[in-house]
């Protein structure tokens, strides 16, 4: 069977981590190539042979919306039909059976309709919940099949009274995705204590993710553990400077028990040096990575109670769920985890669970 996925993403997230998955693991039973409006950085990280990556143009042109600082009005409507057209010139030259969105977005509705225009079976991807991007009834009844990434996704999506049939798939995890390495090790190269005990909080940084609410809960965690650190991983977007700066006048009040790491593309090593993870987003995710590779690396999560995020933590077995904002809760949890034995039980509990529930298989 040939797969064209369309790739209309502008970096690198969890979603572009999940279909490089799915190109490794099913590599020998379908043939996949991956379709791109333009040469994009992250792309490279597929790590596609040059005829299974298509672009439907070479370079930025002058009708594109990355041409120009400000979007021109009506600009970006003719820009989706052009590249629609070019879209469907690529599927009459491969003549995939399957067009497969990724990421499906609204926004997509010109692509969809040159898929189906062409005789493609069409399957979108919705990685987002309904606050955060608009189902459209009208686009996913004219699909063949939509892929929700959690129940709470599914539950929106049936919510619009689509008649197009919706299945939960949630984003599988392959041991293989992280790279072993030793806590010692790894710890000794950044000049951690070994007795330390390490928070993560891996995402880009954006208000949404929550780095805030963190930030606002160490202060109080360092009144009572003093050897406590805390390292924010991930890259800030140019829209969200003022965000980042924010977290940095956050964080000056923690002393030196918090670092920004910036982008990291080994999360293998970041998890290792780390005793726990957050994953603090204020309105919730669709899925989110985050608890379920922190669990594959034994590691309790302390997660919102929003958005998909209790589908993916059990409650005081794998770690904690709080309510958005509550800062004075997530330090109560903090807490409990300076144990050794309740952060290694819990550890070894969600280990357990993301082998049982998100493997990749």
């Amino acid at each position: 069977m040939k797969i064209l996925c369309i790739d209309n993403s502008q970096w690198w997230a969890g979603a572009e981590m999940c279909l490089k998955d799915y190109l490794n693991h099913f590599q020998d039973e379908f043939d996949f190539k991956v379709c791109a409006p333009i040469p994009r950085a992250h792309l490279e990280q597929y790590g596609l042979m040059d005829e299974d990556l298509i672009y439907r143009d070479t370079k930025t042109r002058a009708w594109m919306p990355e041409f120009w600082g400000q979007a021109i009005r009506g600009l970006d409507r003719a820009s989706k039909m052009i590249r629609a057209r070019k879209l469907m010139k690529i599927i009459r030259r491969e003549r995939p059976d399957v067009v497969y969105f990724n990421l499906y977005n609204s926004r997509d509705q010109w692509d969809i309709r040159a898929a189906k225009k062409m005789g493609s079976k069409v399957i979108v991807h919705v990685r987002s919940l309904s606050h955060q991007r608009h189902f459209s009834k009208r686009i996913l009844d004219s699909v063949d099949l939509i892929i929700g990434v959690s129940e709470i996704v599914c539950s929106q999506l049936r919510a619009t009274g689509t008649t197009t049939k919706v299945v939960r798939i949630y984003d599988g995890i392959s041991e293989l995705s992280q790279k072993p390495y030793a806590r010692e090790d790894i710890r000794a190269e950044m000049g951690i204590s070994t007795s330390a005990v390490v928070g993560v909080f891996p995402a880009v940084l954006e208000p949404r993710k929550g780095q805030d609410l963190a930030l606002k809960a160490w202060r109080a965690v360092v009144k009572n553990c003093p050897d406590a650190q805390l390292f924010i991983v991930g890259g800030c977007p140019e829209e969200f400077e003022q965000y980042d700066r924010e977290l940095k006048a956050l964080a000056s009040h923690c002393g030196e028990s918090v670092q920004f790491l910036g982008h990291q593309s080994d999360m293998g090593k970041v998890f290792a040096l780390a005793d726990f993870a957050l994953a603090l987003s204020h309105d919730g995710e669709a899925y989110g990575r985050v608890p379920v590779e922190a669990a594959l690396a034994k590691l309790p999560v302390i997660g919102t109670r929003a958005g998909a995020t209790p589908e993916l933590i059990v409650d005081g077995k794998t770690g904690f769920l709080v309510e958005p904002g509550d800062s004075e809760k997530v330090a109560e949890c903090v807490e409990l985890l300076m144990d050794t034995t309740t952060r290694e039980s819990m550890g070894d509990a969600a280990y357990a669970h993301v082998r049982a529930n998100f493997d990749l298989e």
